[in-house]
């Protein structure tokens, strides 16, 4: 089980950037079929800063997906990348703070 945090800063105004995400959030789970099991979406509108934390079941498939995604999506070139990490999640610990896995 991982986790990927994704952040990202936008190359245009915000609200052309939050009208392409409300499209591309569909196309989301369509690329990545079961490799993600949920995204939260993150912003700083005033920083002009947009990402996510992904919960992923395997990390290959879903880099494949990610690829496919972008070619298909209307954000990615509206943002720069600013951080990404796909990092192990600590179950046993997790599960005393309520995560839901």
């Amino acid at each position: 089980m991982k986790i990927m945090i994704s952040i990202n800063k936008s190359k245009v105004p915000w609200d052309e950037l939050m009208e392409a995400c409300r499209k591309d959030a569909p196309l989301i789970n369509e690329a990545q079929g079961e490799t993600m099991k949920w995204k939260i979406w993150l912003e700083n509108k005033e920083e002009g800063l947009i990402g996510g934390v992904y919960y992923l079941e395997d990390e290959e498939a879903f880099k494949a997906a990610m690829v496919k995604g972008k070619a298909r999506g209307q954000v990615p070139p509206l943002i720069e990348n600013v951080f990404s990490q796909v990092i192990d999640v600590n179950e046993e610990l997790s599960k005393v703070n309520k995560a839901p896995i």
